[in-house]
């Protein structure tokens, strides 16, 4: 029988994972890798991403555990998307993000502690061909010879030496293989393979491209590879755009009463961010959702008719794909539950219903390790769940439910991520998202207060001058 702690009680887990999301299945947030990302230009020519991101471990293996209060309302939705070296710096300091499908982020981990792992499924799939047997040295000419220690209960701890043959071989095709290969593994994947938002990963410049750029790695670095891996840039902007982007829509779907318009309006198109993120996904200019030079009051009616039409449109998709993106990212990496176990992201007049799933509810290990897109998932689910209210900020327009501080890493430490885990949120009594906005406003109307009681002591100088001027008449 499992046991469900009380709301705001946090419990130790396998691998020092911890519960936070108190709803009818509860979430396990496992801590997850900070790697090292440098971005390069893409050497390879497949018409991918023009850019890629080297993925390296770090010396230290740093490991995130929880995320601060309000980090989804906040250090997400202010992120750039469209600043390379923004997105950059948002991964070193908490953590990569990339595709949940066709386990995408599962399979860059694995080739960062594996370099010749993508080598199998290649030599599995009749790429290229292998000689494991053969244990000679390696030599050189056309053939790559690859040394790969492998223990065997015979001979523990002997070197062999793998004759690899890349005659042949293309990179375009080898990926684009191992992705759909991967793809068809997850029978819930296959679910949403006509989703929108798996169509914008199903591309050479995002999730395709990552494994094709893998593959062209492989190809042409021959030898001893470095602990390492290539993710599109893309596929990681895509990725932050839907997260950045699904946070605000279901909070602003709770908030104005399951209406996609006004969360479009009030919350989107004010915010010059979101309005980026939202142009990502949906390739639209800024311009195509703005009138001008419009003649007449009746046309102008019609193309506003229009744009609603539009809008209400694209919303949908996007909530069509962020609720299996979300679920996605939970289900990845922590014990299985069925498809879209969070019933707070179905909850409104637009929930789809997306089929039963309950001979899957048998449970695999829990994984060695999670993802900064599952401790994100799970924030947002709790506080989808937890009742509060949410709040636009007066100041940046933006969603939140309660105050952040200054954010500046995740948490580390498991006495930091079990006190985080354990905070009962109260909900909040302010009208901003968070410190800086509060200074930054209560600087504001000091500036005004004073700029209004300069305004009065002029008017008071005048005044007086005035009067003197007029006593001075009368004396004469």
């Amino acid at each position: 029988m499992r046991v469900v702690p009380k709301c705001g009680e946090a419990i130790m887990v396998k691998k020092s994972g911890y519960n936070v999301y108190q709803g009818t299945h509860p979430i396990m947030v496992l801590p997850w890798f900070l790697y090292d990302c440098e971005l390069l230009d893409n050497p390879y020519d497949y018409g991918g991403s023009s850019k890629l991101l080297e993925v390296r471990p770090r010396g230290n293996a740093l490991e995130a555990r929880a995320l601060p209060t309000g980090f989804v309302t906040s250090v997400l939705s202010d992120l750039d998307v469209t600043d390379d070296e923004a997105i950059v710096a948002f991964c070193r300091t908490f953590g990569m993000v990339a595709c949940p499908y066709a386990r995408g982020f599962e399979r860059m981990a694995r080739r960062i502690e594996s370099p010749m792992s993508d080598a199998e499924f290649y030599s599995a799939r009749k790429f290229m061909s292998r000689d494991e047997t053969d244990l000679r040295k390696p030599e050189s000419g056309p053939m790559n010879w690859v040394r790969n220690r492998v223990l065997t209960m015979q001979n523990p701890g002997a070197d062999m030496y793998i004759r690899t043959d890349w005659r042949g071989f293309d990179p375009v095709s080898a990926g684009s293989d191992q992705w759909e290969h991967e793809l068809a593994m997850d029978p819930r994947d296959r679910l949403v393979s006509t989703s929108f938002c798996l169509g914008l990963f199903r591309d050479r410049t995002t999730a395709l491209g990552t494994d094709i750029a893998n593959a062209f790695l492989a190809y042409k670095k021959t030898g001893d590879r470095e602990n390492m891996a290539l993710v599109s840039l893309e596929e990681v902007r895509t990725m932050l755009a839907l997260l950045q982007l699904g946070v605000v829509l279901l909070g602003g779907l709770q908030l104005y009463n399951d209406n996609l318009v006004r969360v479009y309006q009030n919350l989107i198109a004010k915010s010059d961010g979101l309005k980026k993120s939202y142009e990502v996904l949906f390739n639209c200019p800024e311009s195509s959702y703005v009138r001008n030079g419009i003649p007449t009051v009746r046309q102008d009616e019609l193309l506003h008719m229009a744009e609603l039409v539009n809008v209400e449109r694209d919303m949908r998709r996007l909530y069509d794909s962020v609720v299996p993106l979300f679920d996605a990212c939970i289900r990845k990496f922590a014990p299985v539950g069925p498809f879209v176990q969070t019933p707070e992201l179905l909850g409104g007049k637009h929930a789809r219903r997306w089929g039963s799933f309950d001979g899957w509810l048998s449970a695999p290990d829990v994984p060695d390790h999670g993802s900064l897109m599952t401790a994100i998932s799970a924030q947002v689910c709790a506080y989808l769940a937890d009742g509060n209210a949410w709040h636009v900020c007066e100041r940046c327009g933006r969603i939140f439910k309660y105050k952040a501080n200054a954010i500046t890493s995740p948490i580390t430490s498991e006495n930091g991520a079990e006190k985080e885990y354990a905070l009962a949120h109260r909900e909040a009594r302010t009208v901003y998202c968070c410190k800086r906005d509060e200074v930054a406003a209560k600087r504001a109307r000091i500036a005004k207060k004073k700029e209004h009681d300069e305004h009065i002591e002029e008017i008071r100088r005048h005044n007086e001058q005035h009067d003197q001027a007029r006593r001075g008449t009368w004396g004469e």
